[in-house]
C-alpha cells in the first residue's frame, strides 16, 4: 500500500477549531485486497489528570471525542468525513477487560483489526470516574483492486466544551463537502486508452484532448518508480517502451492539468 498523507487548516471562523487529514492509499500490490480498512489510533491526555478522562460518542455529530471529568475540561475529538463507512472504538488503556480490544497487555495486529472494523458498537470508555483512554477512528473500505486509489479523511478538533466540538465537527464537514481539499478532478479513467495490455515491450497511450499532459511516470509493485517522461501539453498520443522491465504488474501514471490518470500494465513475455 502507498499511502499520501494531506493537511489543511484554517484561520476563518468557524473553521479555526479544527484540522482536515485526507489519506490516499493505493494498492502497489497485483493482487485485489480484500476487507481493507483504515484509521487513526488517538491518544489523547487531557489535564488536569490523565487517568481521569472519558471517550465518548456524539450520536447527533456522528463523531468520537475526549474529556477530562469534572466541571470544566478540554475537548478533543475526530470525525470522519469521507471515503468508505466510519467506524470508532473507545478504549480503556489500563483496564484488562473481556473487550475484543484491551491495552492493559498491548496492542496486537489482532486487537487493532477488531478496532478497526466493529463498525461504532463501542463507543464510551472511562466509565463514570475516568481512566487513562484513547480511540479509533477509521473506516471500512471493503475492496481494492491492483492500481486503484481510495481517499479517506478525518477532522482533528479540538475546543473548550462539547458545543465547540459539535460547532468544529458540523463545520469541518460543511468546509469538506464544499471543497474536498482543494484538488482538480481528473478526466475519467475511461476517457484514456493504453495498449496493448498485457505488453510484451511497447504500448500507447492516448490521453482526452485538452487534458495537458506533462509527466508520464511507471511505477513497480512496491511504489519504486523506474521510468519518468516529459511530455508536451498539447500531446495527446505517446509510445512507452517497456522492453528493459522484467514481468510483472506496473502502474503507469500520466499528469497534467487535468489532474492525475492511472493504469495498470502486465508485462509479459
Amino acid at each position: 500500500m502507498r499511502i499520501r498523507q494531506r493537511a489543511a487548516a484554517w484561520t476563518d471562523a468557524p473553521h479555526r477549531d479544527y484540522v482536515v487529514l485526507e489519506y490516499k492509499l493505493t494498492n502497489i500490490t497485483p493482487d485485489t485486497l480484500q476487507s481493507l480498512h483504515a484509521g487513526l489510533y488517538l491518544d489523547w491526555d487531557l489535564p488536569p489528570a490523565i487517568s481521569r478522562n472519558l471517550a465518548e460518542w456524539d450520536a447527533a455529530g456522528s463523531f468520537g471525542y475526549v474529556r477530562a471529568t469534572g466541571p470544566t475540561s478540554q475537548y478533543t475529538g475526530v470525525k470522519h468525513l469521507g471515503g468508505g463507512t466510519p467506524t470508532y472504538y473507545a478504549i480503556d488503556n489500563e483496564v484488562v477487560t473481556d473487550e475484543p480490544v484491551t491495552m492493559g497487555n498491548g496492542f496486537s495486529t489482532a486487537e487493532k483489526y477488531a478496532a478497526l472494523s466493529s463498525g461504532t458498537t463501542r463507543r464510551t470508555a472511562g466509565a463514570i470516574a475516568g481512566s487513562d483512554v484513547s480511540q479509533v477512528a477509521g473506516a471500512s473500505l471493503g475492496t481494492l483492486a491492483p492500481g486503484d486509489s481510495i481517499k479517506v479523511t478525518f477532522a482533528l478538533l479540538g475546543g473548550n466544551s462539547l458545543l465547540d466540538i459539535q460547532a468544529a465537527a458540523a463545520a469541518a464537514q460543511s468546509r469538506y463537502r464544499a471543497v474536498v481539499l482543494p484538488t482538480r478532478t481528473a478526466a475519467a479513467t475511461t476517457a484514456w486508452q493504453l495498449y496493448p495490455n498485457p505488453t510484451s515491450g511497447k504500448v500507447r497511450l492516448e490521453v482526452p484532448a485538452g487534458f495537458g499532459a506533462n509527466t508520464l511516470t511507471v511505477h513497480n509493485a512496491l511504489g519504486q518508480e523506474l521510468m519518468h517522461q516529459t511530455l508536451s501539453p498539447t500531446q495527446s498520443a505517446t509510445d512507452l517502451n517497456m522492453a528493459d522491465l522484467p514481468n510483472g504488474f506496473y502502474v503507469v501514471q500520466i499528469s497534467g492539468l487535468g489532474g492525475n490518470l492511472q493504469r495498470r500494465v502486465v508485462v509479459r513475455r
